[in-house]
């Protein structure tokens, strides 16, 4: 049986370094045995390891490795699988194959089940392994497979284990596991990754939900409402997050912060979020239409990975103009095209960095003609390098 098919599945399934290099031991195991990228091989990340370690055990050979050392794929796999590392479930899955086939060690189904299962746990075993989701749901929520990823946690593990440790204490059930859950979705190692923010934002529309824990939610969602990937579960979660805001509030700053909330959901102009927005927008702002004053917004933080590629590609450029809606605290909340025409691609580029990063409140002179204003957004020119 040949490890190549696997290793292109693993391959694809990790991300990022290993949190430090392997035992000297190990490394020097490794160099003599493959031909390495890097001489000094400390720059070897954890997707290389499993990858040499599915070369050294496979059948096939390799021009990467001098000879077959199944023993010592076998270590550097269970290293990986053991380490705090983004790559842990790869190489759970590798060592299920290694005892599904006997490459190297002895036949071991029930050894090699478990293995399947722990990288089924840490998100990289694509396989169904259960019958029903009744069944998988048992595994999730088991004792052992809660204390697994904890102690993991507890060395270091990545983002993504913090999470699934939350959905499987929540799937629990019960207070206690949802007061943790709640912990680690909102500790900063966890808080920035978006399946967190989707986590929380369906946690905190549960009936328990208090009204801090509905704001928290929304506030955390709403930077991720105007992209591509998940936006638009996001801006469901935010609508339904905004409208419990605008229910539950008992002062004027949650309502903003509702509307703010609103505004977010409204990104992309669907119908039933952008109609609820006006309409909150329009009882916020006394009955009526915001007014247009002579102020200019923060400057937007272009980056250079903010140059859409497609509109790269096609040769697409120009000058975008916006405006922009502040409420009273002088929060930008929503962007719009200033005229018509412009390449959409772009437009949606500068909406988006208002829209997903920080930016300053704006001071605008008082009295205001009316709470919520529409300013100028400064000019951006988006311009093909020669």
């Amino acid at each position: 049986m040949s490890l190549l098919p696997l290793l292109a599945l693993t391959g694809a399934a990790l991300a990022g370094p290993a949190p430090g290099p392997a035992p000297p031991d190990l490394r020097a195991e490794l160099a003599a045995a493959c031909r390495l990228p890097d001489p000094r091989r400390d720059s070897l990340t954890d997707i290389d390891i499993v990858d040499y370690a599915g070369m050294l055990a496979s059948d096939r050979p390799s021009r990467f490795c001098r000879r077959r050392d199944q023993g010592l794929a076998l270590r550097l796999t269970r290293f990986i699988a053991e380490a705090p590392s983004s790559a842990s479930g790869g190489a759970y899955a590798l060592l299920a194959v290694f005892y599904e086939g006997a490459h190297g060690m002895k036949r071991d189904p029930a050894l090699a089940q478990l293995y399947r299962r722990r990288a089924w746990l840490l998100g990289s075993e694509p396989t169904p392994l259960f019958k029903t989701p009744e069944e998988a749901r048992a595994y999730l929520t088991d004792a052992g497979s809660i204390a697994f990823l904890r102690e993991r946690i507890a060395r270091g593990a990545p983002p993504k284990e913090r999470v699934r440790l939350a959905e499987a204490l929540l799937a629990r059930r019960r207070p206690e596991d949802r007061s943790e859950a709640w912990a680690v979705l909102k500790a900063p190692e966890t808080a920035g990754e978006r399946q967190a923010r989707l986590l929380m934002a369906k946690t905190a529309l549960e009936s328990e939900a208090t009204p801090a824990e509905v704001a928290e939610a929304a506030a955390r969602l709403r930077p991720v409402a105007p992209f591509p990937w998940g936006g638009a579960d996001a801006r469901s979660l935010i609508l339904r997050l905004a409208r419990l805001q605008l229910v539950q509030a008992r002062t004027t700053e949650e309502k903003w912060d509702g509307v703010q909330s609103l505004a977010a959901a409204a990104y992309a102009a669907e119908p039933e979020p952008l109609r609820a927005f006006l309409e909150a927008l329009l009882a916020a702002n006394g009955g009526l239409e915001p007014a247009a004053v002579d102020a200019a917004a923060p400057p937007p933080r272009i980056l250079g990975d903010d140059y859409p590629s497609l509109a790269m590609r096609k040769g697409i450029s120009g000058q975008i103009r916006l405006r922009a809606l502040v409420d009273p605290r002088g929060r930008i909340i929503f962007t719009e095209s200033a005229q018509p025409g412009q390449p959409a691609a772009l437009v949606d580029a500068v909406r988006r960095v208002y829209a997903s990063r920080p930016v300053a409140p704006l001071a605008i002179p008082v009295p205001r003609p009316t709470p919520y204003v529409w300013v100028r957004v400064p000019p951006v020119n988006f311009q093909m390098s020669e």
